[in-house]
């Protein structure tokens, strides 16, 4: 624009603001997955009620119970990742048969964990990452 003899100030602030608020964004949206898995992960080990002793029956209910404490200490999250402007991460078990006791297969009767915590995490996830969202844009 120099060429035209018009001089424009203040592009330097406005470049560095925008920066700015593109970082804040940005770690808002990394804020926003990570405490989501995190609930996930809380939600999906508290799930697990009642306990047995290996080889005896389940004891109370559609609720996996706790056995050994393998599979409920297994679940965790995987470090978000940023894939372009998104971030993502994934709370799962670690134990081969965590699989079997959400989904069941036949015989085995089903015992979910993960989904109900899921279908929790997304009644607070808007008001969470509106929360987030207007931090950083605050």
């Amino acid at each position: 624009m120099a060429e035209w003899g018009v001089r424009v100030e203040g592009l330097t602030d406005l470049e560095d603001a925008t920066d700015d608020l593109i970082e804040r964004l940005a770690a808002a949206a990394m804020r926003i997955v990570v405490d989501l898995g995190a609930l996930t992960e809380a939600g999906a080990k508290k799930n697990f009620v009642g306990s047995h002793a290996p080889g005896m029956p389940h004891v109370g209910g559609n609720r996996p119970n706790v056995v050994t404490g393998y599979l409920r200490r297994s679940i965790g999250m995987n470090v978000p990742i940023q894939i372009g402007s998104m971030w993502q991460t994934e709370v799962a078990p670690t134990a081969v048969y965590g699989r079997r006791v959400e989904l069941g297969l036949d015989p085995t009767k089903s015992f979910p964990y993960l989904q109900p915590a899921l279908v929790d995490v997304a009644v607070v996830a808007p008001a969470l990452a509106t929360s987030r969202w207007n931090a950083a844009l605050s």
